[in-house]
């Protein structure tokens, strides 16, 4: 396939050399190489005698070999899931095999084992948890081994066997006398020696939770896979090191930092050289349900390079259904109409289980006077419903209950029925006892109209939202009584929790006041309810019923059987229903659960049956990496799909996710690049800083880019850092390596990198140093992170846009033409090497000295006055400095005289664009640089749009966002839909979901929206900045009267003033409040006193803050939204200029005046508005297409030859001709 539109045409002007790229020799080779073949000219000449050629046909071969082994012993040919593991399998990786049952997790291990047994001669241990279990396990390995002939030995041991044979298999093991050896995980934790440890190559752990309960059986676990006491404790004290680093770097102990840094880097040495010498030896993992916690699970999530976890496939072909429980004779009608077949399961911690249990034994009698057999669950009553015997199971909606996670057939299980919601049931003084549920009730209580706490919502949520997740933990524990607070030695920790505490018993008392008086209080998806003189908070257990539904559709020949659900619930608790409904189609999407009345039962029953039957299309199966640039986008991404799995590779974490659609089942693997893979070159032995010309092509030389892991300065060339020296080097070529590997394993691979031209060059990056591994390699962008974009975007399969890239490469070409060639002569001029310039910033550093200059030339006094009697209005006076006028109003009558009165019309701004938002965030004291990298984390934690965007457009799926969240506030009227503009590139920066601040606050609480990143108060300010301005453009105009004053003191005109003072039709000032002073709605002169608020010096021209430069970058057309903040981060570290302390304002230094002042004398045309402007002009160009790169470095090198800033004549390195 062409990922590049217009296929090889990019190429013709600019062929981009890139070393290290190859991906069988890794020298460098030119993009047209790598188009072409896939690797370099020397490997498609060379491709017999290329090692890693021959290694890559040997994975094959051997691949291909295996497959025709399974199917030899298998009967079956290797399926979906099965094909990626023994990928993985066969290149030696320690693998967790997660999946549904059906998919073959067991067949595939033992039939590995029996390959590996029989070509490599090497010796497996298979522990399964249970005696049983192993028995099924040995039953089936010796089925496959009879189609080989019976060639491997294959022993079983267990508790059951006789002593004497026992003691036979025993003696057996220290001899080695066996190929595979199946023992249960009491018996390794107990009694297996250690001479068989050093025998083994493989070990396959089934059900792991029984093998990791005690940090000693962890141990034993690490020493069975071979990690002894000297490994293990190096790990755990690298762990250690790493707290350490991380609350050096929180306290900018910068000396701590690097100390430890060096420790940690010394240990990893230590560690990889010990384990490049020990014995090889593979583990698989079969199944997990738990999370392995404590030091030594993290240990040997360290050692394994990945989590030992559950990860849940949300794979379910149910109709869920509800009645209520008037309606239980219709339902016990509908169970008898299916027959056999089915659970009936007692919510376990519902408020009414005593009503319950005698609802139960109704249930039980009417099904056995219909002729069904009911039986409690127990294993013998469980097996006799799988022979046919029992009917009906009774049992309790447990998460770990035998009926929820102990029945596989999906044959037999049909349907089930829940008496009760399940749900988790807290006291109210434990649900209040986490700063986050007091939180959330305490919105929901300003929301219901209780003002005495919105003083307490203010300063509570503002306490909260500065504490960190352990001072968050350990409040929590001090809430519940499990710490004394005065054992607290942190006074400011110790004053919070008093605080906190106050509140707590306030909030307290009045929930239970309340819902003592309406019995039942609901709460977004929890419900208060008092029972028996308590109240409880109860909310839905969403994994309890997915896992219990589940029982009833399951794989079976390759597809999911059909189940029925019903969960008879009382219908004062029918917020229940609705809450678990929400929770799980934020789980697995749009999920209803619908009223039993409305299911045609006949249906039901057929898709039942014929499911069991095997009537239907076969499961589909389809792996896919997703490459985007950010750990925090992946873990987002990964999120929206479950829980996913992290495996790591080197030092990326691999995020593993399954999502089931439309009869398929998608295997998500989500890496980041963590930005810019390469870089151009800073060899000093290349022309013009990296960029070559040969005949009409531009070939710029690219590096990957490397960073010290001591100072953390990043550079391309060398193999040392250029700052400190420092030969530990983070170098990007790893993260290459990881990408082709997990390239290698999947079917398809998108590329998901942001939607600008940066991305698109990513993108790019990313495609040619994956081509020569797989050919099916798609771009989707991602204008939003959702879960419905997610599945949109991989399904759209678009492509890379070639004139992005050329204008990108372009960009960057110029940045280094002009940026390193003015870099040098100042570095030069001023023997100082921290000083810099470029074609935006120095026009940027002119526009902040000449305000500065004009500030100094409009010095003012402002005197800002507030009327006595309507102190809602405030007046501002401004007298020249020195003017000799400088007498104040304080405290002296002013008459205000009306000179005009008029209705006009508000109309809302568009959505913001970056500038705007940039401009307006500002003003709240932040510096750009900070408000990018919080819009940067909204955006990666799937909370608004793509925030580097100049376009207003608003997309339909915005308009009903919009219109949803003004219909559920009851603002529907004031919805006035418009699209601002024509679809671009991008969208205005908008919210993704209809939650205003307090509703997003409430969702997170809750864990319905769950954020890869703890969000802060300053989270929050942004994102209530972005929501406001979108949810106003999508509102009516207001019209308001406006009256102008003329003001005079002592006789004397002073000034005007304009009061807003009545509304005639309201809008969006709803939401954007107005201060109105209706009093003086159509007053014609009043009286009032002047009192003086303050007064200060300043100027009719303020100093620009970072967001007035960056809307003025926008109006003049220069830098873009992806370079705003960079550009005046650098003016910033070169020194040019300094942040006023107070008020963020820019000021310029002594430095920065000294080097305009040089730049302007020797350089003024180059740095010069135009000539920026005319540059900025032509990346846009060639964005579009309409231009040529060849044509526009070489005006730029001329214009630069000007200047003698580069040699007139390119010269072709030897690096260049070789790829031409």
């Amino acid at each position: 396939m062409v990922l590049i539109q217009g296929g090889l045409e990019m190429l013709r002007e600019t062929n981009p050399i890139y070393t290290n790229i190859c991906p069988y020799c890794s020298r460098e080779a030119s993009a047209r190489e790598i188009e072409e073949c896939g690797s370099c000219s020397e490997c498609v000449t060379g491709m017999e005698r290329n090692n890693t050629l021959i290694l890559h046909k040997l994975n094959k071969m051997e691949e291909d070999e295996f497959r025709r082994f399974f199917k030899e012993t298998t009967g079956c040919e290797i399926w979906g899931l099965q094909k990626n593991w023994i990928k993985r399998l066969l290149s030696g990786e320690n693998v967790v095999l997660i999946a549904p049952t059906g998919m073959g997790k067991t067949t595939l291990l033992l039939t590995y084992s029996l390959y590996q047994a029989l070509k490599y001669g090497w010796k497996t241990i298979y522990i399964a948890p249970t005696t049983s279990l192993l028995q099924q396990v040995y039953d089936k390995l010796r089925e496959l081994n009879s189609r080989v002939n019976g060639r491997a030995r294959i022993v079983i041991y267990h508790s059951k066997l006789p002593s004497k044979t026992k003691l036979e298999i025993q003696e057996n093991v220290l001899k080695g006398n066996y190929d595979i050896l199946l023992v249960t995980s009491n018996y390794v934790l107990r009694k297996l020696p250690r001479e068989a440890y050093e025998k083994t190559n493989l070990v396959i752990i089934d059900d792991v939770d029984s093998m990791l309960k005690t940090n000693r059986s962890v141990e034993k676990t690490l020493n069975l896979i071979g990690y002894d006491r000297e490994i293990i404790d190096m790990v755990r004290e690298k762990m250690k090191l790493i707290w350490r680093i991380l609350v050096a770097k929180t306290l900018d102990n910068r000396e701590e930092y690097i100390e430890n840094t060096m420790r940690i880097l010394e240990i990893e040495k230590r560690i990889n050289n010990m384990l490049s010498n020990r014995k090889r030896r593979q583990v698989a993992i079969a199944s997990a349900t738990g999370r392995v916690r404590g030091e030594y699970g993290a240990v040997l999530r360290e050692l394994l390079k990945t989590d030992i976890s559950n990860i849940t496939l949300y794979c379910r072909n149910v109709t869920d259904t509800y009645a209520y429980m008037e309606k239980l004779d219709d339902v016990i009608d509908k169970i008898v109409e299916i027959g056999s077949g089915g659970l009936i399961l007692v919510s376990s911690k519902h408020p009414f289980r005593e009503e319950l249990e005698e609802k139960l034994e109704v249930v039980k009698k009417k099904l056995i006077m219909r002729n069904l057999v009911v039986e409690e669950a127990k294993p013998r009553t469980i097996n006799q419903l799988l022979m046919g015997k029992v009917d009906v199971i009774i049992g309790s909606a447990n998460y770990y209950g035998l009926c929820v996670r102990g029945i596989d057939s999906p044959k037999h299980i049909k349907y089930i029925v829940f008496l009760g919601t399940p749900i988790h049931s807290i006291r109210i003084n434990s649900y209040l006892a986490s700063v986050k549920n007091m939180l959330r009730t305490l919105i929901m209580l300003k929301e219901e109209g209780y003002g005495e706490f919105r003083e307490e919502l203010g300063e509570i949520r503002k306490t909260i939202l500065k504490l960190t997740p352990g001072e968050a933990k350990l409040l929590n524990s001090l809430l519940r009584g499990k710490i004394d607070p005065e054992s607290i030695s942190n006074g400011r920790l110790r004053e919070t929790y008093y605080r906190i505490s106050e509140c707590y018993n306030k909030l307290l008392e009045t929930l239970k006041k309340i819902v003592n008086e309406k019995k039942v209080l609901e709460m977004g998806t929890v419900t208060f309810i008092e029972r028996n003189g308590d109240v409880y908070a109860l909310i839905p257990d969403t994994y309890t019923y997915i896992q219990a539904t589940g029982r009833t559709s399951r794989l079976m020949n390759r597809s999911f059987t059909h189940g029925l659900s019903i969960i008879l619930e009382y219908e004062k608790l029918r917020n229940l229903v609705s809450s678990l409904e929400l929770r799980l189609s934020l789980i697995s999407g749009e999920t209803t659960i619908r009223d039993i009345e409305t299911i045609d039962m006949g249906l039901e029953k057929k898709l039942i049956e014929e499911s069991r039957r095997g009537v239907g299309e076969e499961l589909k199966y389809r792996s896919i990496l997703v490459v985007v640039e950010s750990p925090t986008k992946a873990r987002t991404i990964a999120g929206f799909f479950g829980k996913p799995i992290r495996r790591r590779i080197g030092n990326l974490n691999v995020y593993e996710a399954f999502h089931y659609r439309d009869g398929e089942i998608i295997h998500l693997n989500l890496v980041a690049t963590r930005g810019h893979l390469y870089d151009l070159t800073t060899n000093p032995n290349t022309q013009h800083y990296g960029i070559n010309i040969h005949g009409n092509t531009v070939q710029p030389i690219y590096e990957t880019i490397k960073k010290c892991r001591v100072c953390g300065y990043q550079f391309t060339h060398g193999s040392s850092c250029t700052r400190c020296g420092s030969v530990f080097i983070k170098d990007s070529i790893e993260v290459i390596n990881v990408l082709r590997k997990l390239s290698s394993e999947v079917d398809e691979v998108y590329i998901a990198t942001d939607p600008d031209i940066e991305g698109e060059k990513i993108a790019y990056d990313v495609y040619l140093s994956i081509k020569g591994v797989n050919s099916r390699v798609y771009r989707a962008k991602l204008h939003e992170i959702t879960m419905r974009e997610s599945l949109n975007s991989i399904e759209s399969r678009e492509t890379i846009n070639e004139n992005l890239v050329v204008a990108e490469i372009y960009r960057r070409i110029l940045d280094r033409l002009i940026g390193f060639s003015l870099s040098k002569k100042l570095q030069y001029e001023f023997n100082d090497r921290n000083m810099g310039a470029g074609r935006v910033q120095t026009p940027v550093l002119k526009w902040i000295i000449e305000r500065a200059r004009e500030y100094s030339n409009n010095r003012v006094i402002l005197a800002v006055y507030r009327l006595e009697k309507h102190p809602d209005i405030t007046y501002r006076h401004t007298i020249p400095l020195g003017s000799g006028g400088e007498e104040l109003f304080d405290n002296m009558e002013a008459v205000f005289k009306l000179r005009k009165r008029q209705v006009i019309t508000i109309k809302p701004k568009p959505p913001y664009t970056t500038d705007q938002l940039l401009h307006d965030a500002s003003k709240l004291g932040y510096n750009v640089s900070t408000i990018m990298r919080i819009a940067q984390e909204l955006f990666e934690s799937g909370l608004i749009t793509y925030h580097r965007t100049n376009n207003t457009y608003v997309s339909n799926t915005g308009l009903t966002i919009a219109e949803k969240y003004l219909e559920n506030k009851g603002l529907k009227t004031y919805y006035k839909p418009n699209h601002w503009g024509e679809k671009g590139g991008h969208e205005a920066i908008r919210p993704v979901y209809p939650l205003d601040r307090d509703d997003l606050e409430k969702a997170i609480n809750e864990g319905l929206i769950n954020t890869p990143i703890p969000l802060t108060k300053n989270h929050y300010r942004i994102y209530s900045l972005i929501f406001n301005r979108f949810i106003t453009s999508q509102m009516k105009p207001y019209r308001i009267v406006q009256q102008e004053y003329d003001i005079y003191v002592d006789n004397k005109h002073v000034g005007v003033i304009v009061i807003d003072t009545n509304i005639v039709e309201n809008g969006f000032n709803i939401i954007e409040k107005k201060k109105i002073v209706r009093e003086l709605d159509n007053v014609t002169e009043f009286r009032d006193k002047l009192k003086l608020v303050f007064k200060i010096k300043t100027s009719l021209k303020p100093l620009y803050r970072e967001g007035d430069i960056v809307h003025r970058m926008r109006i003049e057309c220069i830098g873009r939204p992806s370079t705003y903040s960079k550009i005046i981060e650098s003016i910033i570290r070169h020194g040019y200029v300094i942040r006023s302390r107070r008020r963020n304002y820019l000021v310029p230094t002594s430095k920065g005046l000294k080097t305009l002042d040089y730049l302007e004398r020797n350089y003024s045309d180059l740095i010069s508005v135009e000539i920026t402007r005319r540059l900025e002009n032509s990346i846009d160009k060639l964005a579009n297409g309409e231009e040529s790169i060849y044509n526009l470095v070489l005006n730029t090198i001329d214009l630069l030859n000007r200047y003698n800033l580069v040699t007139e004549t390119p010269v072709t390195t030897s690096i260049v001709s070789q790829h031409l």
